[in-house]
């Protein structure tokens, strides 16, 4: 039986009800586990009022951080400070050679190549990639409730790359609200549509990210998540 991961929920700190809604709704469409995702320096106790939250409906709460880097520097500055306080580090760069990097580094868990525009760029850094890249839903959502046909595209030529070379890739919903937010037979079925195949696209919102999370668990088992 499979059990079913979300790991991109924003949740937005200044709305509690939004929230609760969004932790009720996320358990009722079927999910096991969310992986909460917040940006660098968002204070620790609104971290913890929000895993208490949908904790509080059930589900199993994973923390994670969201890195917007722009430099090698910056990158590695990040993964430094944060990969022993955080169970999933997601980055995501616009320049190919800070992607390369983070596309090698293994404590990076999931990259994205949203900003990354180049079809050549995202396969040269697919083509060596140690890490899984993330598809996020919400990039191919528009507020109007119409698909963003650009990105659709780029999700299918990632999807395509990503099988070629052999590499992981998760999707997630990058919820930030109730309307965000997809049943994973949902999700997964999307995927399938773009390219991925049934098996793997289910396993992209189940068996994956669970391995990610239990795998970072048991490494920061000795230290706490949030100081």
């Amino acid at each position: 039986m499979r059990v079913f991961a979300d790991i991109n929920i924003k949740p937005p700190l200044e709305d509690k009800y939004m929230q609760e809604k969004m932790a009720n709704l996320a358990h009722q469409v079927g999910l096991s586990t969310v992986c909460l995702r917040f940006k660098q320096n968002t204070p620790s106790n609104e971290i913890k009022f929000s895993a208490r939250i949908f904790s509080g409906v059930g589900l199993d709460v994973a923390i994670g951080l969201d890195i917007f880097a722009n430099s090698r520097k910056e990158l590695l500055k990040q993964l430094n400070t944060s990969r022993r306080l955080f169970e999933i580090l997601a980055v995501n760069c616009k320049d190919v050679k800070t992607a390369m990097v983070a596309a090698h580094d293994r404590r990076v868990d999931l990259i994205s190549l949203e900003g990354i525009r180049s079809i050549r760029e995202k396969q040269s850094i697919i083509k060596s990639c140690n890490t899984n890249i993330e598809l996020e839903l919400m990039r191919i959502l528009m507020p109007s409730g119409r698909t963003n046909l650009v990105q659709i595209n780029y999700f299918s030529r990632e999807i395509e790359l990503a099988n070629r070379y052999k590499v992981n890739i998760v999707v997630s919903s990058g919820a930030k609200g109730v309307l965000s937010l997809r049943a994973p037979r949902d999700i997964a079925a999307l995927a399938n549509t773009l390219g991925l195949s049934k098996e793997h696209s289910l396993d992209s919102i189940s068996k994956i990210p669970m391995q990610i999370i239990k795998d970072n668990r048991n490494k920061l088992s000795k230290n706490p998540i949030i100081q």
